[in-house]
């Protein structure tokens, strides 16, 4: 193995493993990483939905 392969401890591939996994989830939205004392406390993932503008006239213009 190169020394390239191995930047990364176990825990740091994990983390970042979550954080694709949260990334790749969502459409529409964000992934916002906490930091505390130079290290990661916690991972929010907020997912949004998009109506398209014609569908969304049309639900409220009754049509």
């Amino acid at each position: 193995m190169t020394q390239e392969t191995n930047i990364f401890t176990e825990n740091e591939r994990k983390l970042l493993l979550q954080i694709l996994k949260a990334l790749k989830s969502i459409k529409y939205g964000c992934v916002q990483i906490y930091i505390q004392d130079s290290k990661v406390v916690q991972i929010d993932k907020t997912e949004k939905i998009r109506f398209e503008k014609e569908g969304y006239t049309k639900l409220f213009s009754g049509g």
